[in-house]
């Protein structure tokens, strides 16, 4: 297993009002802005829409519910950005990661899942020494 990693969280529905803009810029939900403050780079959203977004990318603005029909395309997206890293998935909400864990694990993709975002707000700096033990 490759010892490069990359994090994740998934989309949000609390987004701005912004037309286009950059995932750090659009969602604007207390786990995103957590997200991006706290973790280290290379980091992405899953989204129902995109698959993966990096957090550099300019996307527009959308309201989705689901995959739908592009499913596929998402698992293949996914897989390819993905498939040589080891990912920390951040998700502080289990009845809400289901359709992530399945685009994960259709993608073929090794992760761990970070849930305790409380944690990492309270004790940033044991969120980076934590993550640097990751095996």
């Amino acid at each position: 297993m490759s010892e490069k990693r990359f994090y994740v969280t998934y989309c949000s529905r609390t987004k701005s009002e912004l037309k286009r803009g950059t995932p750090e810029l659009l969602y604007q939900s207390d786990r995103v802005k957590c997200f991006f403050k706290y973790f280290p780079k290379p980091r992405a959203i899953l989204s129902y829409k995109y698959g993966i977004i990096f957090e550099n990318e300019v996307i527009d603005n959308y309201e989705q519910k689901g995959f739908g029909q592009n499913y596929r395309d998402c698992v293949l997206k996914v897989e390819q950005v993905l498939k040589n890293y080891e990912v920390v998935f951040y998700s502080p909400r289990a009845l809400v990661e289901k359709p992530w864990i399945k685009l994960l694990d259709d993608a073929g993709i090794y992760y761990i899942i970070i849930r305790r975002w409380k944690d990492i707000l309270e004790n940033k700096a044991d969120l980076r020494k934590f993550l640097e033990q990751l095996t």
